[in-house]
């Protein structure tokens, strides 16, 4: 029963009113996704513009930034990690079409991004995709499935790895903007 409220309040707050794309309130949209069954840590920043579909299933750790105008289909299941930047226009998919077969059915596969990870402008990852610790999914990059090993550097449609970082630190990835900009 708690689930149909919950999705009862985001298609009131996302669909109808288009609320979590035009609030330029971070400190709202956490709690219009806290409502919503998200589970968000200390320290995020959803930007404007994001658009986020089943909320319920969608796990963000500390100190994590979705820049504005990105999309996240956590319909399968999403669940981002500690200090990950996601950057503008990017794309996180938990859930695609089977495209060889009649009917296109659909199939959903979790997506898991760990510990401080970057993801530039423009990239898209698929369904169950797995970013190991300290990846870089440089600017258009498309990701459509696989695990990838730590502080692995990807480029491209379809993504190759190009190098490995040494042990960098990212820290925190955090945007302290109080309005989403």
């Amino acid at each position: 029963m708690t689930k149909y409220i919950k999705e009862f309040i985001y298609y009131f707050c996302h669909r109808i009113l288009w609320l979590l794309l035009l609030i330029p309130s971070i400190h709202l949209k956490k709690v219009i996704l806290l409502i919503c069954g998200s589970k968000i840590g200390k320290n995020v920043s959803i930007h404007i513009g994001v658009k986020i579909i089943a909320p319920w299933n969608l796990k963000i750790g500390n100190n994590c930034t979705i820049n504005s105008s990105c999309m996240i289909d956590a319909r399968g299941g999403i669940s981002i990690s500690d200090n990950v930047m996601i950057g503008y226009q990017s794309s996180i998919h938990s859930i695609g079409h089977n495209y060889r077969e009649d009917k296109f059915p659909v199939f959903k596969s979790a997506v898991k991004i760990d510990s401080d990870v970057v993801i530039f402008s423009h990239c898209f990852v698929g369904p169950g995709v797995h970013l190991k610790y300290g990846c870089t999914l440089l600017p258009t990059t498309t990701v459509f499935k696989g695990v990838y090993d730590e502080r692995s550097t990807l480029i491209g449609n379809p993504c190759k790895a190009i190098n490995k970082i040494g042990n960098v630190v990212r820290g925190k990835q955090f945007h302290n903007s109080p309005f989403g900009f």
